[in-house]
């Protein structure tokens, strides 16, 4: 390939316009494999036997000869195809497919929209800041630089090491290279906040935000749940009793309501007051526990949800 500009260079100039592959077939659109790769899959295909080579002689002699005659034999076949009309061909491909197509679609559309709503939107023009898609932690300038010339750096670094290994008979291929010490986002951390309800806090106040179903509870909550965890883990304990002496569960994260029992999820505000009076959902129609951000944390509608004539 390498001597082409001066053996061939006709082969050349087709190469270089892209002319290196063909198409094997009009219904196949994902078929185009490399000009001596196609002539090989012609001939082997026309010329196949059942059980291959192996299972048509054990003589060399006999299997010389197939090989000598392999492409005339193939060139008869396809011709004797093509007069008989045997050589169309009915192939289908199940990504192509009408259903298959949609769910495709549905698929991408889904993930536009978790990184466009939900996520840091990599593909944001308007975006200048250099942000972790992770931790959505804004790099400083300090990172900015060295993350902007750490191909130089690395290029540098090894024309260095190139040069020694030239000059030094003791240097070897595999030696390491030194670090150069450059920062990046593995360096910067994440605030730790004192408790989950800061933690809360700093999660709502990130660059893109959260919803609300993504942050981790609150204490109030994560407290009640531990207290019901560990009723649960107490009644396991005492499996093997015949009568175990068990307290009460509305002290532990359940509450009576009506004469029945039911999970005491919190006591005390989601949010702050005024944080809450300027949250609204997007229902349209109805406001439902399953698609309403509203219910499903327990919070009331107001003036300034979108669907104004609302129950809750």
């Amino acid at each position: 390939m390498s001597q082409l500009p001066t053996t061939h260079p006709d082969v050349l100039s087709k190469f270089m316009v892209g002319k290196f592959s063909v198409q094997l077939g009009s219904i196949n659109p994902f078929g185009r494999i490399p000009v001596d790769q196609a002539i090989e899959e012609t001939v082997n295909k026309d010329t196949q036997t059942a059980g291959g080579t192996k299972g048509f002689s054990l003589k060399s002699g006999t299997v010389s000869k197939y090989y000598i005659t392999q492409e005339y034999r193939s060139r008869y076949l396809r011709q004797l195809r093509e007069m008989t009309g045997g050589s169309s061909s009915r192939l289908t491909y199940p990504d192509l497919q009408t259903e298959r197509k949609k769910k495709y679609e549905r698929d991408v559309e889904a993930l536009t929209d978790l990184m466009e709503n939900t996520w840091l939107n990599p593909m944001c023009p308007d975006e200048e800041d250099l942000v972790s898609l992770s931790t959505d932690i804004v790099s400083p300038p300090e990172v900015n630089r060295d993350l902007l010339r750490a191909h130089t750096v690395g290029e540098a670094a090894y024309q260095e090491f190139k040069v020694r290994l030239d000059e030094d008979q003791q240097e070897k291929l595999h030696s390491k290279l030194k670090k150069r010490g450059l920062k990046t986002f593995t360096n910067l951390s994440v605030k730790q906040g004192n408790s989950v309800n800061e933690l809360r806090y700093q999660l709502f106040c990130a660059k893109r935000g959260a919803e609300s179903s993504q942050l981790p509870p609150s204490r109030d909550c994560l407290f009640l749940h531990a207290q019901r965890a560990n009723f649960q883990a107490a009644i396991w304990r005492r499996c093997l009793e015949p009568k175990p002496n068990m307290p009460s569960p509305i002290e532990h994260g359940w509450a009576e309501e009506d004469g029945k029992l039911n999970i005491l999820w919190m006591r005390s505000v989601p949010a702050p007051e005024v944080v809450l009076e300027l949250l609204s959902c997007k229902c349209s129609r109805v406001c439902k526990l399953s698609d309403c951000k509203c219910l499903v944390n327990g919070l009331a509608c107001n003036d300034m949800y979108k669907l104004r004539t609302c129950t809750n």
